[in-house]
Formats: structure tokens, sequence, C-alpha cells
């Protein structure tokens, strides 16, 4: 067979390197990485910079403090305390609980520090400052907020407030502060972070008329929902920043028992129950639904859920001729406020302490067996017998107590919370006697 030409030599040795790798186009010249106008290019932050002190600046001189007429009702020194880190509740019972301890000592009240990095919106969702101007007035927060110089931040709108004046005193706590009241000048700024009046022997005195009606001086021009010429009931039900079985989530049980023990004493009430159903912040899913309000609806209460401002459940609670509060912060404030009858499960809060309160409240707990908490459950009394809520321990030593009775032939043991809830009624009655006279 004939052959054809042979390739040339040096076509078959090109060949032979490029199969192996040795040879390989010419490597392209490296450019530099233009930065694309759709690229996120690094810019300077303008508001976090190098975190520094919050000292005076240059040219800067300490701020004012608070001229707001709550604020300077007396000219003996000036008190102020920390805005809390929590919910709204908190930062506006502490920030009256300052108030009144300022004006029980006839001190002038300062202002409000606020620590770097606290939160403008609350643990619920609330911007603490738009409350204050709702509270007191526009450009009330201006006046009560002051910066710190004891810590550092990179926050630059932190360090755009004004400085407080320098403390005479820093006090631990407001018993601390009352001990050493001697000590305070005419002059003196002083400091008591936590003002806990809820939590201290006596709440007695620290909220007089004249100062009730300076703090809800705005709530009182709010218009209400009321029924007019009936016995106005508000109630607080804490729900939708805690998750279902929360000792705090006091059951439904324990507000039907305490609503039907004021019912026997009130037949024209228009009771109206606010609560929510929104998480902790806003964006969260809601842990409550309409719908679990719908056994307070049966009863014929009007439920008022998430509200846009915190200042119309406020001006209801605080004006209402009854007001039954919750185991928050939230109802606290509305408590203080008003002249009202206020009932309150056993303590301020929920901290458990039990001090000595005004003569306007009244003591849900007087009613036996009635708890606040949510692992309280409905003790189905045998017929002929009182009906009523109990904790399981306690309805278990009922029940052998009365075994017990009844085994030895004893006189038949009737568990029966009349003898304890007249003691609740009587309270009611007397307190709702006096507010019909003072109105009268």
């Amino acid at each position: 067979m004939a052959r054809g030409p042979r390739p040339p030599v040096a076509l078959l040795l090109a060949a032979v390197l490029l199969a192996r790798g040795a040879l390989s186009a010419p490597p392209k010249t490296a450019r530099a990485k233009q930065p694309s106008s759709k690229q996120n290019v690094k810019q300077p932050n303008r508001t976090m910079e190098k975190a520094v002190y919050g000292t005076l600046r240059k040219g800067e001189r300490y701020g004012e403090p608070c001229n707001l007429k709550v604020c300077t009702q007396w000219a003996h020194g000036r008190l102020y305390v920390l805005e809390t880190y929590d919910g709204v509740g908190h930062r506006v019972a502490n920030l009256l609980n300052g108030l009144a301890l300022a004006h029980k000592h006839q001190m002038g009240f300062g202002g409000v520090i606020r620590a770097p990095n606290t939160r403008q919106v609350s643990d619920h969702g609330v911007n603490f400052s738009h409350v204050l101007d709702g509270l007191f007035g526009p450009g009330a927060a201006d006046e009560l907020m002051f910066r710190t110089d004891t810590f550092m931040t990179r926050d630059t709108t932190y360090l755009d407030m004004k400085l407080h004046q320098p403390f005479a005193i820093k006090f631990r706590t407001e018993q601390d502060f009352e001990k050493r009241f001697a000590e305070i000048d005419a002059e003196d700024h002083i400091y008591v972070p936590i003002v806990a009046l809820h939590t201290s022997k006596s709440l007695v005195g620290y909220f007089p008329e004249d100062l009730q009606t300076l703090l809800g001086e705005r709530l009182a021009t709010r218009s209400l929902s009321f029924a007019p010429g009936k016995t106005s009931v508000a109630i607080h039900v804490r729900r939708g920043d805690l998750p279902k079985g929360d000792e705090r989530a006091t059951t439904d049980a324990y507000y039907f028992r305490l609503l039907d023990a004021i019912l026997e004493e009130v037949q024209d009430a228009d009771v109206h129950l606010w609560s929510s159903t929104t998480g902790t912040h806003r964006h969260e899913a809601p842990l409550w639904k309409s719908e679990d309000f719908d056994a307070y609806r049966s009863r014929g209460i009007t439920v008022h859920l998430n509200d846009e401002s915190m200042l119309d459940p406020w001006a209801h609670m605080s004006r209402a001729d009854i007001l039954v509060t919750s185991l928050s912060y939230f109802s606290y404030t509305p408590a203080v406020l008003s002249r009202g009858c206020v009932v309150y499960p056993g303590f301020a809060v929920y901290q458990g302490h039990r001090a000595e309160v005004p003569s306007n409240w009244i003591n849900a707990l007087d009613i036996e067996g009635l708890e606040a908490k949510s692992d309280y459950v409905p003790y189905e009394a045998p017929e002929g017998e009182h009906a009523m809520y109990m904790h399981p321990a306690e309805m278990e030593h009922h029940r052998r107590m009365k075994a017990k009775a009844e085994a030895n032939g004893d006189v038949k043991v009737e568990f029966d919370s009349s003898s304890d809830a007249s003691v609740f009624q009587r309270g009611l009655r007397e307190c709702l006697q006096r507010r019909q006279g003072r109105s009268a």
C-alpha cells in the first residue's frame, strides 16, 4: 500500500508536547478589579466611630436639669434615675417612682440617665421617648433624657444628648437615699438609679393627690369609652409578651372569679379589658390570638387588643372607678395614678413583695383560694358547695380535712369563702363609697 507524505518532524514534536501540557496559551495579563457600581463598596460609618466616653466636648456645657412643671415643684437639689433596659412599663415605673421619691422629700427632679446603647424601642416594641412626650407634652423626652460620661460608646447619636450635671452623691437604693437624706445640700445633683417603691415596705404617701394630678394631667384630657352613668371597670390582662403557661400570665379563671366578686357589689358595671396578642418584639409571631379572649366577650366584657398608643389604656385604667391590675409594670403606672379602687394581686407587680399600700388598694387575694398564678385550676365543687378556684395542693388538703371530719362524725365541713370574700367586698364597698363622696 502506498504511504502518504510524512508530516514535518517539527509538527509531530509540537503535537506531543501540547498533549503533555508542556505548551499552553500564554497567560493573560492580570488586571486589577475595578469596583462596580453594583458592588457594596465599604463606606465610612458616620454614626459608629472609635469608642469614647461621653465627657464634655470642646465648647460644650453641662445640660440644664429638667424644666417641666412636674420636675420643678421643689428647689432643694435635683434627683436623677436610670432608664432601665427592658419593657417600657418598667422604664415609666422607675421614672414615676423617682418623681414620687423626690416629691416626698421636697426635691426637684433632674431627669433620666440613658445608658449607652440602650434601645429607644423597648422589649415590647414601644419607643420610650414617644411615651414621655405623650405623658408630659411635646419635647418632654428632650427635657428628661441625659447621657452619662461613665461608659464608653461608639454611637455618636448618644453623644449628641446633653450631659447631666456632676453628681454630688450616688445612692444604691431609695432606702439608702432616705437614710442619708440629711447629707444632701440644696444645690446638689444626686443619683438613685433604680427606685423600687413597689418592693419597699410601704407605698403609702408617695403619690399624694397633687402629684397624681401633675402626672396624670394629659391622661385626664383623653376621651374615654366607658358608658356614662355606669360604674366603670378596667381590667389589664397580661398576655402578649408571655408564653402560655408562664406564671405571670394569670389564668382567665382568676379574672372570672375576681369579676364575680366585684359584680356582687356593683350591678351596673361597664367592664372593659386591655391586653395584647403580639410578642415581645413587633416582628415576632403572636403568642396569643384574638379568640383567646372570647370567654371574656361571652361575659359581656369589651375587649381592647394591641392599642397603637399606651396612653389610651392608661387613661382608661387610671380614671376607671375600679381598676383590676395584673402581674405587670404596665398596670402599675395607672394604679399609682388612680383615685378609684385598685384591685391588685397581692403585690404591686410580680416579685412577691407585699408592701403597705394606699387606702384605695384592695387585695384580690382576700378572696380565699384565689391566686394570681397560671398553675391554679378550677375547683370542681360538689353540688351545694361554694365553687371557687384554688391551688391543687390546697384542694387536696381541703378534701382530706373534710373526709377526716366526716369520718369522726363531726359537723360537716363546708368550704365557703364568704368570710374571706366579705373582706374583699367590704374593702371594695368602702372604697366606692369614698369615691362617690369625693365626686358628689
